[in-house]
């Protein structure tokens, strides 16, 4: 009888030394995702404080922003102030218009102030046409001379024959402004400012991607001073936004930060040329205007060559002091004058007295309720709408289709392109 064969063993399924291997891994595991916890904990807060830094930079930025306007503000009131003073005890004509004129620039420099910090919020030009800058500079010509402190001189060399450029008329004329800002303060009451126009034609100072044809010459803008000049170290920082040399609390930073950011936004550059002890050149290069674009010169305030006497107009102005200096403004001028305190209100009035007749609208831009493009908006469809002038402290143009029976002011305006302004809207009106 054969014997029963016997099976042979099975092999254990799990041996101890299994048994430990897996042991370790699952505790590998187990100590991995705990550092894995650690990492991801660590890199939150490198993100927090990253977070903590930035804010704190920003804040303290936007804290030296605030004091300069602050300061600079403060500056300019009291300038006005003084010259109100003066001018209530001023006895000699002279010392009077002196007085004047020395409101009139600080107004000048705290237009400039708020606009600056405007026009740096904005992304690109708000408008492109073509410009002829030393028609642009000539326009310009008594407010930078009004910068001039003490025997400071102002000197403006501009060749007719410049190219025109493409551009935002408003941003170009900010870039002229604050270049000849930083040349006064750098001059003081003594020296020279030096701007120039000319055609530069150097094949590389045209960026490749500007719409100018490489055999066209690029515009150089040069504004010069024979200040103190400036270190390498202030050079390399002097576009950077909120950098400044002055004292804290005086000047915000952002002027030179601007100029970049404009120039920049047009396709151009900026170069600037200083020495220690020998002054400052910054030259500003921009593609010219392709040859079959239309030159356009910076449009002028039309002349008061229209009765305006007995005009009736509706004035739409939230600020009541504001409002009620207009008001005297116009009344003095023979105006009838209607007044609304926001644009839903003006809507009102218009329909109240459209009947009888009203000639000229004179809206601010922003105002609670309905804004005052919102306002015309609804009375324009009506059939005796009559022509309007938009005025803003904030925006540069107006939102709405070209029109001459639109026009806009910027605030502050004066009293002679406010009346030249309605004018020319009266003019179009009776056409």
């Amino acid at each position: 009888m054969t014997p029963k064969s016997e099976s042979p063993e099975r092999p254990e399924t799990s041996s101890p030394p299994a048994q430990h291997l897996a042991s370790e891994l699952q505790i590998l595991r187990a100590e991995l995702e705990i550092q894995n916890g650690k990492l991801r904990e660590a890199e939150r807060r490198e993100r927090d404080l990253t977070e903590s830094l930035r804010e704190s930079r920003h804040l303290d930025s936007l804290g030296r922003l605030v004091g300069g306007i602050a300061h600079d503000f403060n500056n300019l009131l009291q300038i006005i102030s003084v010259s109100l003073d003066l001018l209530e005890n001023d006895s000699r004509a002279e010392d009077r218009s002196d007085s004047l004129r020395t409101a009139r620039s600080a107004i000048d420099r705290g237009s400039l102030l708020t606009r600056q910090i405007v026009v740096y919020g904005q992304r690109a030009p708000a408008s492109s046409v073509v410009l002829e800058l030393p028609a642009l500079l000539e326009t310009m010509s008594p407010v930078l001379r009004s910068l001039m402190q003490g025997q400071a001189r102002l000197v403006i060399d501009a060749d007719p024959e410049a190219p025109a450029v493409v551009g935002d008329p408003a941003q170009l004329e900010q870039v002229i402004l604050n270049l000849v800002v930083n040349a006064v303060d750098a001059v003081g009451a003594s020296g020279t400012v030096l701007i120039r126009t000319l055609a530069d034609h150097l094949p590389h100072v045209v960026p490749p991607e500007t719409p100018a044809r490489p055999d066209q010459p690029a515009l150089l803008l040069e504004v010069s001073d024979t200040g103190s000049g400036m270190t390498p170290e202030t050079q390399a920082r002097i576009f950077e936004p909120f950098f400044t040399t002055k004292p804290p609390g005086r000047g915000t930073g952002l002027g030179l930060a601007l100029v970049h950011a404009i120039v920049t936004r047009h396709g151009g550059r900026i170069d600037v040329q200083s020495r220690v002890g020998t002054g400052t050149t910054f030259q500003v290069r921009l593609a010219s205007a392709p040859g079959d674009l239309v030159r356009t010169a910076p449009s002028a305030a039309a002349p008061e060559s229209v009765d305006l006497d007995g005009t009736v107009i509706l004035v739409a102005e939230d600020d009541p002091v504001v409002r009620r200096t207009i008001e005297r403004l116009l009344r003095r001028r023979g105006f009838e004058v209607i007044v609304a305190t926001d644009g839903a209100e003006a809507v009102d009035r218009f329909n109240a007295h459209a009947a009888s007749g009203i000639d000229l609208l004179l809206f601010d831009m922003e105002m609670p309720k309905l804004s005052g493009t919102d306002a015309y908006n609804v009375i324009r469809h009506h059939p005796a709408c009559p022509p309007v002038l938009f005025v803003s402290g904030v925006a540069d143009e107006v939102p709405s289709p070209s029109s001459p029976r639109i026009r806009f002011l910027r605030k502050p305006y004066s009293e002679s392109d406010l009346f030249a302004t309605l004018a020319a809207l009266r003019e179009e009106a009776m056409r």
